[in-house]
């Protein structure tokens, strides 16, 4: 009787374990393997990340498609192609847009646009100034005449093509006394310079000269000369229509008996050939010709 029991105590034991089933099965997810268990939001098969279906089974948000033409979240533009340089970069991110040398609107990155991509004519090819202006002025004893002629653009310059001249106007006269063109001057390189000068000069100033124009190098230190180049006037020094008397004058400096050298600070010449003439920004080295024909400016 003890036996029979034990044995059921057994039976009842294990019947509540099991409950109704005689077996339970435990089955742990594996992701990857193409069914979605519980507990997977998705299983496309693999466990690789980006394809939608995240390593581990979980629904990743849909990429953007650069270059398809639809705009998707994450993307600042999708112009339909990956190709950089339209607006649209091959990452679909808004690229600012690249200015047009030529199209006579001047542009973030361009420092003059003039309509054309002609060069000599004080806008070059690449949008950037031509810059020509007197760097350097000699009015010495008789014939010891000279002016430096400087490029400060980032192009070298054709005085030919840009049609350079220099006009003396002798003792105020309203039109040019004397103009010679600069044909013969060949190009100005960027940051060089181009000396002319009477040919009866001295030797110290004959060594140094690139260019002898004896039809305008005559002037005397109460003559505006003008330096003319893409059809305007882009530099004077004197006054045209204005006789000084013997020369223009200011702080110890003068334009009769002196070499004048151009400071550095200064980027541009004096355009307008009828207004006062400012000696500002020039330095008066006396008779001293030694830095003529270097490019370097006084300080």
């Amino acid at each position: 009787m003890g036996r029979w029991l034990g044995f059921l105590l057994v039976i009842a034991s294990l019947a509540a374990c099991f409950g109704d089933n005689s077996l339970h099965e435990v089955v742990d997810a594996a992701c990857g393997d193409g069914a979605v268990d519980p507990g997977e939001g998705c299983d496309d098969g693999n466990t690789a990340a980006g394809d939608g279906c995240s390593a581990r089974c979980e629904v990743e948000a849909a990429q953007p498609v650069c270059g398809n033409g639809v705009r998707e979240s994450g993307e600042a533009c999708d112009d339909g192609n990956t190709t950089a340089g339209d607006g649209c970069s091959a990452r679909c991110e808004v690229e600012t847009a690249n200015p047009v040398c030529g199209n006579a609107v001047r542009e973030t990155g361009e420092a003059c646009d003039d309509g054309n991509t002609t060069a000599n004519d004080g806008c070059s090819a690449t949008c950037t100034p031509e810059i020509l202006l007197f760097s350097e002025y000699v009015e010495g004893l008789s014939n010891d005449k000279a002016v430096e002629i400087a490029n400060l653009g980032t192009t070298p310059i054709a005085l030919a093509s840009a049609g350079c001249t220099i006009d003396v106007y002798f003792n105020g006269a309203t039109s040019p006394s004397r103009s010679v063109s600069l044909d013969g001057g060949g190009t100005i390189a960027a940051g060089d310079v181009l000396v002319l000068c009477n040919s009866a000069s001295t030797s110290a100033i004959l060594d140094r000269c690139d260019f002898t124009a004896d039809t305008a190098m005559v002037f005397n230190g109460n003559d505006a000369v003008v330096l003319d180049c893409f059809g305007d006037v882009v530099d004077v020094i004197g006054q045209i229509g204005v006789d000084p008397g013997t020369a223009w004058t200011a702080s110890a400096k003068s334009t009769a008996d002196s070499t004048l050298r151009r400071a550095c600070a200064v980027e541009t010449g004096d355009r307008n050939g009828i207004d006062a003439f400012d000696l500002t920004g020039w330095t008066d080295v006396d008779l001293d010709v030694s830095g003529l024909g270097d490019p370097a400016c006084a300080n």
